[in-house]
């Protein structure tokens, strides 16, 4: 009886230590859309950027105005970011990415560009819904210290 209570007791610190700081949080709005939809839920491991970089196309959660916002990661610190006819440029050359950012727009700032510190990220939503995301294209760029988490699963 005591190996079976010492084994399970194994078992679920073991388990503890493989999931992580994981949590689970619903995501409400259209501004990831199509990649999350409204009401979709995702989980995201709080611990991923403790071992690992931040790269290009994450999708992560940050703290923005004291709330919490999902979006994708498309500009790395020390890149020059410019928006120029609906079209991002990283360092004066085109983004390649995967993903469509449909509701790109230009303005002033945007195109002469917006240069990052080397603590400093741009993040956009996916959305195919004009003007739906609250992101760096109208607050700045989001500092690595508010970046709380990777998006490691969509459900």
């Amino acid at each position: 009886m005591k190996k079976t209570l010492m084994f399970i007791f194994f078992i679920v610190i073991l388990a503890g230590c493989v999931s992580g700081n994981k949590d689970v949080y619903q995501f409400d709005g259209v501004s990831m859309s199509p990649t999350i939809k409204d009401q979709q839920k995702v989980v995201v491991d709080k611990d991923y950027y403790t071992k690992n970089e931040i790269k290009r196309d994450d999708i992560v959660l940050f703290n923005l105005e004291e709330n919490q916002h999902i979006k994708r990661v498309v500009g790395l610190p020390n890149e020059l970011i410019q928006i120029i006819d609906g079209t991002i440029y990283i360092n004066k050359e085109p983004l390649e990415s995967e993903y469509t950012f449909v509701d790109v727009w230009s303005d002033k700032i945007h195109e002469e560009g917006i240069q990052l510190k080397s603590d400093e990220y741009y993040i956009i939503g996916d959305s195919l819904v004009p003007m739906t995301s609250k992101d760096s294209r109208s607050v700045g760029p989001i500092a690595k210290k508010d970046i709380l988490g990777k998006v490691v699963e969509i459900k």
